[in-house]
């Protein structure tokens, strides 16, 4: 049988090249694996990181100019999403100095270039429970000054965009939609609506979407997470895999 080649580009954050998981298990080495032993299909991928909404429109713009992917995966990370929603906002600054800064979108939406670091949080309960008390707070002082429903459009405009960027180049489209976020209620149920509103956004502009919202995997035996309760373990990461390579055919097969 004859060899297709094909190239994936992927935009993301951490989870394409998450060090706490092997090579190998990754979601798209196990979609790579399967294009070949399953369709003949060697796929190059290539990826980049974004941290900002807009840094997501120009390091795609750079990775399409520069790659020419036959198809472009769009992961719509929590964190730019999260970070936006909040009313006060603590990050590192590209002179790596703690900063800080007020969300007030409602007069202007704007993003503060970050330099992103871990950070551990203390183990200690009295601490944790008020640090969880504070970020309860802080989202929802930046819900009722409309932080949310401003930056859910500026994420759609950010799809639009990078989606008129794809057309412009023959290059097929598909967006992930956000994960859950288990280590807060509240985070979760921002991103649950966020995730419901970014599908209907997908079906009304006849875009590719994949929803990989969800704590166990199919059907529901593996917890997906790691101890942080963010990142996702090799449960996850298998099956994401899995929800994404149907799309995957569908739209090699379509190019």
């Amino acid at each position: 049988m004859q060899v297709t080649n094909k190239k994936l580009g992927i935009a993301g954050g951490c989870f394409p090249v998450q060090e706490n998981i092997p090579a190998q298990e990754l979601y798209h080495s196990i979609i790579s694996r399967r294009l070949t032993e399953e369709l003949n299909i060697l796929s190059g991928i290539s990826i980049i990181r974004y941290d900002t909404l807009k840094e997501g429109f120009d390091k795609t713009t750079e990775l399409l100019s520069r790659e020419s992917p036959d198809v472009l995966l769009f992961h719509i990370r929590p964190d730019p999403f999260l970070h936006n929603v909040k009313l006060y906002y603590r990050f590192i600054n590209k002179s790596e100095i703690p900063d800080s800064r007020l969300n007030l979108h409602i007069s202007g939406f704007t993003e503060p270039e970050v330099v992103v670091k871990n950070i551990t949080g203390t183990g200690k309960k009295k601490k944790r429970l008020t640090k969880n008390f504070f970020r309860t707070l802080n989202y929802l002082s930046g819900v009722l000054l409309l932080n949310y429903f401003i930056t859910v459009r500026n994420y759609f405009k950010l799809i639009s965009a990078i989606r008129a960027l794809c057309t412009e180049k023959g290059i097929s489209l598909i967006v992930q939609g956000p994960p859950s976020r288990p280590r807060s209620a509240l985070e979760n149920g921002l991103l649950r609506k966020f995730g419901k509103r970014c599908r209907q956004f997908s079906l009304k502009n006849d875009i590719e979407y994949v929803d990989c919202f969800g704590e166990y995997d199919f059907p529901g035996n593996n917890y997906i997470f790691i101890k942080d309760k963010i990142h996702i373990n090799t449960y996850g990461h298998k099956w994401i895999a899995g929800k994404l390579y149907p799309a995957l055919i569908k739209t090699f097969s379509a190019g």
